[in-house]
C-alpha cells in the first residue's frame, strides 16, 4: 500500500510538534482540537495546552499554562480575556512563513519550524515567569526584550525594531 503524503499544515505541525515534545498528548479525539505537552525551561518542566492550530502557517497556534506562578496580565504577556501567552507577533508569524512559503520552503520543513520556535519562544517566556514570580518582581522587565502590546507592538515589527538582532 503506497501512503500518499499529507500537506496538511494543522497534521504536519501537530506531528512535527510531537517531535519537539515527546510528551505530547491530544487533549480530544477531534482532528484539530488541542493538545498538550512539557515544555523544559530553566524553572523545570511546565504542562502548556496548545491549541487554535488549523492554519498553523498563518496565525501562531494559542499557547496556556495552568502554573501557580505564572503572570497572568498583559504587562506579562499573557491575555487574560482569551487564556493564552502573547508569545509572538501574529503579523510576524504570518510574514515569516508567507516569505518561506514563497523562498519555495516545503509545508512539512515550515511546521517543523513553527514547533521548534513555539517550543523555544514559550521556553523563554515560561522562564521569566518563573524569575518573575520567584523574584517577586510586579512588571515584565526591561531588559528583557520584546514588543510592546497591540498595535504599538505591530508598529514596532513593522519599523523593524528587532531586525538588528
Amino acid at each position: 500500500m503506497i501512503r500518499k503524503r499529507s500537506h496538511d499544515p494543522a497534521l504536519l505541525f501537530r506531528v512535527s510538534l510531537a517531535r519537539k515534545l515527546p510528551s505530547l498528548k491530544r487533549d480530544s479525539p477531534k482532528r484539530h482540537s488541542g493538545l498538550s505537552g512539557l515544555i523544559d525551561h530553566s524553572g523545570g518542566l511546565s504542562l502548556v495546552a496548545i491549541s487554535n492550530f488549523t492554519n498553523p502557517l498563518a496565525v501562531p497556534p494559542s499557547v496556556d499554562c495552568c502554573e501557580p506562578w505564572i503572570r497572568r496580565t498583559p504587562s506579562w504577556h499573557y491575555e487574560t480575556q482569551n487564556h493564552r501567552f502573547c508569545w509572538v507577533l501574529q503579523q510576524e508569524w504570518a510574514q515569516h512563513f508567507s516569505d518561506r512559503k514563497k523562498a519555495g520552503d516545503s509545508i512539512g520543513t515550515m511546521c517543523g519550524d513553527a514547533a521548534i520556535w513555539l517550543v523555544n519562544a514559550m521556553a523563554i517566556v515560561l522562564s521569566r515567569h518563573r524569575i518573575g514570580s520567584e523574584s517577586g518582581l510586579f512588571d515584565w522587565p526591561k531588559e528583557w526584550e520584546d514588543y510592546s502590546h497591540g498595535d504599538v507592538g505591530v508598529r514596532e515589527y513593522e519599523a523593524g525594531k528587532f531586525s538588528q538582532l
